[in-house]
């Protein structure tokens, strides 16, 4: 008859001296590690995966700044050269333009130099850099105009110099705005301005001396000081084709329409141009 032994496994495995049985938590503990160590290669994976990708992206930007900067400087080069083509082709036509045409050019730059007065001039005598400035622009008008040019009642260039020093001597803050340009009868333009000045006491001294001689009892004078007035005015510029040059400058402003409507009526109007240096029209008179 057979006999079974069955005494506990533990006791087997004491009487043997052999260890067959492995708890289970061993087998647990392996596959966690494992598990661990596999989602650690998988996440230092993406890292690299993500640092490759921002340093391909970093190329590919900076593949485009310096293809961008590359195009920018070839379009620089390329406005360059259509702008130095463009000049030359400006010096071309204006070489080519017969003189007679040239004749709207000064108009406009005379306009330019005079639009406030000679105050350079007048008022920083001590600044070379001005005064040399303002003589280069004169220059430029002595040059497109003959020697003995008629400017109003008188001849030579000196005599447009002298208008424009005595309308910036005797004013305050000169502004000539042009406004329109019209072609006239034979080669003539004709230009439409208006002239803003102000009125101060050197202007009744130099302007106006009948009105000084007590300016506080002098109602005139003082409606006068420190306005503000605008002349509408006209120049008319005559051109000869065959020198090239300007012969004639005629300029009219409309002086007494304001002062009309600052003291109210021709009564006065007559007393403030009775006895004065300049005419309803801004011409000037001869002192002797």
């Amino acid at each position: 008859m057979l006999s079974l032994d069955v005494r506990p496994p533990s006791r087997l495995n004491e009487t043997s001296g052999q260890s067959r049985w492995r708890p289970e938590g061993t087998y647990f503990e392996a596959q966690d590690q494992l598990s661990s160590r596999k989602q650690t290669a998988i996440a230092a994976s993406k890292q690299a995966l993500q640092r490759e990708r921002r340093r391909n992206n970093q190329r590919r930007y900076r593949h485009k700044q310096i293809a961008s900067t590359t195009n920018l400087e070839i379009e620089t080069d390329h406005l360059r050269d259509e702008i130095n083509q463009l000049k030359r082709h400006r010096s071309d036509i204006a070489a080519s333009i017969p003189t007679k045409e040239n004749v709207w050019y000064f108009v406009v730059e005379y306009f330019r130099l005079f639009r406030y007065g000679l105050r350079n001039v007048v008022r920083t005598p001590s600044s070379s850099t001005q005064n040399t400035q303002c003589n280069d622009q004169l220059s430029c008008v002595r040059e497109a105009m003959l020697p003995d040019v008629l400017f109003n009642a008188e001849q030579g260039v000196d005599a447009l110099i002298k208008h424009w020093m005595c309308v910036s001597l005797r004013f305050e803050d000169v502004q000539v705005e042009l406004e329109e340009i019209k072609k006239g009868a034979a080669d003539s333009l004709l230009a439409t301005s208006t002239t803003s000045i102000t009125i101060q006491e050197r202007t009744l001294r130099s302007v106006f001396p009948h009105l000084c001689i007590d300016m506080d009892d002098s109602p005139l004078a003082k409606i006068l000081v420190g306005q503000r007035i605008q002349m509408r005015g006209w120049t008319c510029f005559e051109w000869d084709p065959t020198f090239g040059r300007v012969t004639c400058i005629t300029n009219v402003a409309d002086l007494l329409t304001p002062l009309l409507k600052l003291v109210g009526n021709l009564e006065s109007v007559s007393r403030i141009f009775d006895g004065a240096l300049t005419s309803p029209s801004f011409q000037w008179k001869t002192t002797r």
